[in-house]
């Protein structure tokens, strides 16, 4: 979700996220590996990974990591 303010101030970036997932889908950790440039879009990325969880259960039982790229746009 674009927060209210960034949007009202047409404030524009595009963060990378990584996190890491225990093996039932759980977020184990979550940290901005690119920051956006701006604190309110990186802690909207944050939040975005924390709310989106409990992911599905990992197949092969054991934790694991991914990166993703968030891109906030105003178009």
């Amino acid at each position: 979700v674009y927060p209210d303010h960034a949007r009202d101030a047409g404030i524009r970036g595009r963060a990378a996220v990584s996190f890491t997932l225990t093996a039932n889908g759980a977020v184990s950790s979550v940290s901005i590996a690119t920051s956006s440039g701006a604190a309110v879009l990186d802690q909207a990325t944050l939040a975005m990974v924390r709310r989106a969880q409990p992911f599905p259960p990992n197949p092969a039982g054991s934790p694991a990591s991914f990166t993703a790229g968030i891109n906030y746009s105003l178009y």
